[in-house]
C-alpha cells in the first residue's frame, strides 16, 4: 500500500511539472521542476528552491503458499477436501414445505358470443313414399243424343310436294303453298 501511495505522489508531481524529456544522465527536465532518479530514491528540484526526496519502492516479501482444495461428489451432497487436511461437508438441499393455498380469484367475465358457423351440407333425399291405392271405377255415364248430319264439304284441291334443301314445299291447285322445314336435333342443333 505504501508503494502505491508513493507512486501516486510521484505521478501527480510529474503531472504538475509538465515532464518534457528524459536526458542521458537519467534526469527529466520539466517546465518548472527537475526530476533526478538516484540509485535509492528520486529527487524533485523546483526553481523556487523547494525539493522532495521520494524513496524508491521496494518489493514486499512473498506471501504464504496457498492451499489447494478438491470437491468430491457424494450421494448425499459433496465434500471439499484441502491439502492442509481440512474438509467440509455440503449436504444436498431438501424440498421446503408447501406454501398455503392462495385465495380464489374472482369469477371471470363471460366471453363474447362466437360468430355463426357455416351452413351445413344438405341432407340426403328421403325415400319415396308407397304408391297410393287405385281409386274405384266411376259410374257409367248416360248415352248422349245423336248429332245432326253435317252438310257436305267442298271438293278438295290437289297438291304437289316438292323437295327443297331446307325441307319441302307443298303447292296446291288453288295457288296456295307452304314450306315445311326439316326438324333439328335438340343436342346438336343440326337438321
Amino acid at each position: 500500500m505504501v508503494n502505491v501511495v508513493k507512486g501516486l505522489v510521484l505521478f501527480f508531481l510529474l503531472a504538475s511539472c509538465g515532464v518534457q524529456s528524459y536526458t542521458q544522465r537519467r534526469s527529466i527536465t520539466a517546465q518548472h521542476c527537475t526530476v533526478i532518479e538516484n540509485p535509492g530514491d528520486i529527487t524533485i528540484l523546483c526553481p523556487d528552491g523547494t525539493s522532495a526526496v521520494i524513496p524508491k519502492p521496494q518489493d514486499g516479501a512473498d506471501g504464504a503458499a496457498g492451499t489447494s482444495c478438491i470437491i468430491e461428489q457424494l450421494d448425499t451432497g459433496a465434500v471439499i477436501r484441502c491439502s492442509d487436511g481440512s474438509h467440509a461437508y455440503i449436504n444436498n438441499g431438501k424440498d421446503g414445505n408447501d406454501g398455503t393455498d392462495g385465495t380464489a380469484g374472482d369469477a371471470g367475465t363471460d366471453g363474447q358470443d362466437g360468430e355463426p358457423g357455416p351452413q351445413g351440407p344438405a341432407g340426403d333425399s328421403g325415400t319415396d313414399g308407397n304408391n297410393g291405392q287405385d281409386g274405384k271405377d266411376g259410374a257409367e255415364g248416360t248415352a248422349g243424343t245423336d248429332g245432326e248430319t253435317g252438310t257436305d264439304g267442298t271438293d278438295g284441291t290437289s297438291c304437289t310436294v316438292h323437295s327443297v334443301p331446307d325441307g319441302a314445299i307443298i303447292e296446291c291447285g288453288d295457288g296456295s303453298s307452304v314450306l315445311i322445314r326439316h326438324g333439328k336435333d335438340k343436342k346438336t342443333g343440326k337438321p
